[in-house]
């Protein structure tokens, strides 16, 4: 099977079309309608460990950045979704040992850690790649019905952003809750490996989260805060 090149033009020509997400649209005055989640964000994939990847790092300031926007906008629900395993976990099966219990990697990247608000973020910590499985993340939601808009930052684009989009859109499809996703594409990253090539991958699991969840991808750009000053 050979890939016709028009895919690839495609996809840059849907990237360059992308657009600055207005908060000002997407929440409520108050901002208890919206929460933002940061998916794992944390050393073991930004700064050190067999995971790490400078991709993934290139693109902490950004995450750092639409925190700060989004706190001074109002929002206040703000979330990290992180890897933790045990040392004989699974997942390891599948991945070289990663994001430990007790060790450095499983901690989130210092420029979430020195945000002036750091303490106040909910820590929610998953066993696998997908978020669909994390019982006290899910137990939040469902504490939280008045959440029914959610910003999505983090890693990878590709594999646990991907399967959180996909969580939160397909579990409101089917229970006919009216719920919405957006990814700002500039604060969400992926890996370069043999046979995985970043940009690639990064950019198709972005458009088919647009076409089979409905998610929303945006450029995070000034126009992103309520404000006029970020």
């Amino acid at each position: 099977m050979k890939l016709d090149t028009k895919i690839l033009t495609d996809l840059e020509q849907w990237y360059e079309k992308l657009n600055p997400l207005s908060l000002k649209d997407f929440m409520n005055d108050k901002g208890d309608d919206t929460a933002i989640i940061s998916v794992d964000m944390i050393n073991g994939f930004c700064k050190r460990g067999c995971l790490a990847s400078p991709r993934i790092n290139a693109v902490a300031d950004n995450v750092a950045r639409t925190f700060n926007i989004a706190r001074k906008s109002g929002i206040k629900n703000m979330i990290l979704l992180q890897d933790r395993h045990e040392p004989g976990s699974a997942e390891f099966r599948a991945f070289p040992p990663h994001a430990v219990i007790g060790t450095d990697e499983a901690e989130p990247i210092g420029e979430i850690k020195n945000l002036s608000f750091f303490n106040e973020m909910k820590i929610f910590y998953k066993n696998s790649l997908s978020a669909a499985y994390c019982d006290d993340f899910n137990a939040f939601l469902k504490r939280n019905p008045q959440i029914s808009k959610f910003i999505i930052l983090g890693d990878c684009s590709d594999f646990c952003v991907y399967n959180l989009i996909l969580h939160l859109k397909l579990e409101a499809n089917e229970k006919n809750i009216n719920r919405e996703v957006a990814v700002i594409e500039d604060s969400v990253q992926t890996f370069d490996a043999p046979g995985h090539d970043g940009d690639f991958y990064h950019l198709v699991f972005l458009h088919h989260a647009q076409i089979a969840a409905n998610a929303k991808i945006y450029k995070i750009g000034r126009a992103v805060s309520r404000n006029a000053e970020t």
